[in-house]
This record gives C-alpha cells, structure tokens and sequence, in this order.
C-alpha cells in the first residue's frame, strides 16, 4: 500500500497567511495521513476527500495531487494538497480529529519533519501562496477559492436550466489537464468541465461539433465558454470492465471505427480546430527534428536517455520513416483520434455507451483508440483470442479502404511503430506545457504541483521513446 497524506490549508481570513496542520510521531512532525482500502490514483479526488472527511472530521477540497518518490518510507509518497471547505456545520477554524497543531511558515522553519519530502513539497507550496515566482502552470483550480466560486457558477447554471439542485456540489477531478464538477439536480447530474490551457479551445470546440454528430455516444454539450463545458447527465453509468459483456466491446470498437472513417473527409476541420497534425507522413518528414528535441523535452527530468540511447535513436531514423512509408502505402487514411481512449474514458450505462475527454485528440493514423483500449490493459486474460477477434471487428469497418488481410499486414505494422506515434504524440504534450511555462520549464521545482506532472509526461515520453529501442 503506498502512503497517503494531506497538507490540510487554513486561513483565519482571506488575506491572513496560511497555516498547514501537522502530527507529531516519534521520528519527527508529519502532514496527517489518511488510508484508503485499496490504492487510488492521485486524480481519483472524490475518493481522497471523502477519506479525509471521514479520517480526519474536515470538509475539503482537493487543490493539487502530488506522487513522489520517497526513499525513506520505500515507496510514492501521495501527497494531496487540501483546502477546507465550508459547510453548514464546519468553520474554517475547525480542527482536524487527531492530536496536532497548525504551524505558521515561521514556526515551520523550526519543525523536524519526518519525511524530508513532505518538507520540500511543504515548502514550495508556501512560497508559492506567497507569491514567489516559481516557474507554475498557474491553473486556476489549483489555487485558493477556486472551487467555491466554480460552485457558485456552477448552481447558476443548473437554476437558469430550471433545474431543482439536489445535493451540495461535488469535486471530481482537480488534474494539469482539467477540473470537474458536478451537482445532483432532479433530472440528473450536471458537469462542469474546466481544460487547461494547452487543451481548453480544441476540446471545448472538438465536444461540440462531435456531440452534433452524435449526442447519444458523445457527450451533450449544454453551455460553453473558451475554457469551460457544461455537460448533460451521462445517465446511471460504470466504467468499462472486463465484467462487461464481449457484444457490447464489439458495439463501442465498432462505433469508434465508424467515428473515425466518416472524420476521414473533415480531417482539414479537425486540424484547424487545433488537434495535433500527428499524420503519418508529417511524423516522417520531421523524425529527425523530433528524435532532435528529446534533451529538451525532457529537460529536468532524471530518467534522462542516455548519450548512447540517444545515438541509437538516430540511426533509427531512416528506418523509421521506411516503415512510415511502408504503413501509408497500405492505403489507410488519417483519421479523427481519441489518444486517451482508456476504460475510464468511456461511460457503460443500459442505453449504451459515451466517450468522453477529448483533450488529447489529434489526427493520425488508425488504430490507436483500439490499442489504447485492448493492448494495454489485459481484460480477458482466459480467452486471449478475443483480442484478435475483436480487432478484426474494429478493422471490418476499414475494408473500405483495403481487404481485411491486408488491413491486418498494416495493423501488425502500426504495433512495431506504435511506440512512434505515441512518443510524437506525447512530445507534443510535453512540448505545449513547456511553451505554457514560457521556457520557465529549465528550472521547474519537482516538488511543486507543476513540476511533477511536468515530470510524470516526460517519464512518458522516456518510457515511448525507450520502448521503440527494444
């Protein structure tokens, strides 16, 4: 089980100077720990501040998750920064339900930490809220406040509907690429995405013109502004599973091909609503520049590649773009992708299904929606066969462009450049964020929320880039 803790945020007013709660132990001062069942993913914030409302008596809101090595206790440290929330029946001088105490930043300078991480995160939080310049992608949902405005909007939202509100408003995500809402009104649940810059115009543009196509598998967009979304109710719904039935896998992949073939012809109009230009002969003719831009990609990172890797990377080039010719002169065009097409992405309910969280979408070649859902996670680990027999129902919906034997050759081609395609894809991402620092990103602190998400996409992007040297 790794380790999970919350730098709990206090002010006595607005404009007072914060103060963090910490435990004392016998190897020196805490931040208070809270201990879910299983391990969660440091998005999953529902379930985090539900532990801490329970764990600790404290009504919060999640501000930023951090997960980072920590040798001395042999495992991640999650480190969830917190603010408390005002309810009916707390205060904001509420105290947590452990023996502690709330420490000013002088009187943190004199505390003994027990764990020289949570110190260093400490740390750079507190110089942030006052207003040092540390390089930051100054997301709006990670600071102070945010949430209970973002509420209020919210709950107006659901009243200009006619709507009757039904239950206090909840947080469901506080991430680097967007923050969700979400409030309980008599005809469903009300969404209210916020997407970081990187992503806002091409998500926000790119939801709405898909739900046109088809608002009963996409989300139904019901307001919108330049950064933010108001999404209708997903309907009583569970994430994809392997308990879910194998016809109704067969239904979304065939829906999904059937999405990207008919973007075939609008691929112009997915570009100029910005979706990354990831089209196989664009990755070919810039390999050199891109395989050029991994030192600066992963600039800060530690995982570096090696000088050797490196070199080895570029004797792949003529190569690479061989293959990349190979696979275009199968005939199968770009298309509309996903890229971020995992189980969590797509809503199972009893009319159906939604694919949901377009941030990361781009036109490139096929395939990739199938991969992201198939190939890298193992949901019939007793009947491997259905993998192939599921692809071969995503690819019927190609044999427009070319027989299914031939659409399989170019399948098993697109596996051996997968790796490609994604370390391109995520290069861009790591690329976008860096330009968002203003070239800060030279000097980003690791233990701030911005250097660590910085770090986990260019541990990605290492990881892609290793992969295709195997």
């Amino acid at each position: 089980m790794e380790t999970y803790s919350t730098l709990l945020v206090r002010r006595d007013t607005k404009d007072s100077p914060p103060q963090i709660f910490m435990e004392p132990g016998p190897s020196g001062w805490r931040l208070p720990v809270f201990v879910p069942q299983q391990d969660i993913y440091n998005t999953d914030i529902q379930t985090a501040n539900t532990l801490v409302d329970q764990q600790l008596g404290i009504a919060v809101v999640t501000l930023q998750a951090l997960r980072l090595p920590e040798p001395t206790i042999g495992g991640p440290l999650n480190i969830y920064v917190m603010e408390m929330r005002l309810t009916d029946d707390s205060q904001n001088s509420q105290a947590p339900l452990r023996d502690g105490k709330w420490f000013g930043q002088e009187a943190l300078r004199e505390v003994e930490f027990a764990l020289p991480k949570e110190r260093a995160v400490l740390t750079a939080w507190l110089k942030e809220a006052q207003g040092e310049n540390l390089p930051s992608l100054r997301l709006p949902w990670w600071q102070e406040g945010w949430f209970e405005e973002t509420a209020l909007n919210l709950k107006n939202h659901a009243l200009e509907l006619g709507r009757t509100i039904l239950a206090p408003v909840e947080q469901v995500r506080s991430a680097s690429t967007s923050a969700l809402l979400r409030v309980l009104t008599e005809q469903g649940f009300l969404y209210l995405k916020a997407v970081a810059p990187p992503f806002a115009l091409k998500e926000v543009a790119l939801t709405m013109k898909l739900a046109e196509r088809d608002p009963l598998h996409l989300p139904v967009v019901l307001a919108a502004e330049r950064d933010r979304l108001l999404l209708a109710d997903f309907g009583k719904h569970r994430p994809l599973g392997s308990e879910i039935a194998l016809e109704q896998w067969e239904e979304i992949i065939r829906f999904y091909a059937q999405l990207q073939t008919s973007s075939v012809s609008s691929v112009p109009e997915w570009l100029s609503l910005g979706c990354a230009d990831l089209r196989t002969n664009h990755i070919a003719t810039h390999l050199e520049e891109l395989i050029a831009q991994v030192p600066e990609r992963l600039h800060g990172l530690s995982q570096q590649l090696s000088i050797e890797e490196l070199a080895q990377l570029r004797t792949l080039v003529n190569p690479l773009r061989d293959m990349c010719r190979e696979l275009s002169d199968y005939g199968i065009p770009d298309a509309l992708e996903h890229r971020d097409l995992h189980a969590g992405n797509v809503a199972v309910h009893e009319g159906g299904f939604l694919i949901y969280d377009w941030s990361h979408a781009c036109v490139t070649y096929p395939f990739y929606g199938f991969g992201s859902l198939f190939l890298d996670d193992d949901w019939f680990p007793q009947q491997p066969e259905l993998v192939s027999d599921l692809r071969d129902a995503y690819l019927d919906t190609w044999t427009q462009y070319a027989p299914l034997p031939r659409l399989q050759a170019a399948f098993e081609l697109w596996g051996r450049l997968r790796p490609l395609f994604l370390a391109a894809h995520q290069s861009h991402v790591v690329a976008s964020y860096q330009e968002r620092l203003g070239g800060e990103s030279n000097s980003y602190v690791a233990e701030t929320a911005t250097g660590n998400a910085l770090q986990y996409m260019q541990w990605w992007l290492s990881n892609h880039w290793r992969n295709l040297l195997k």
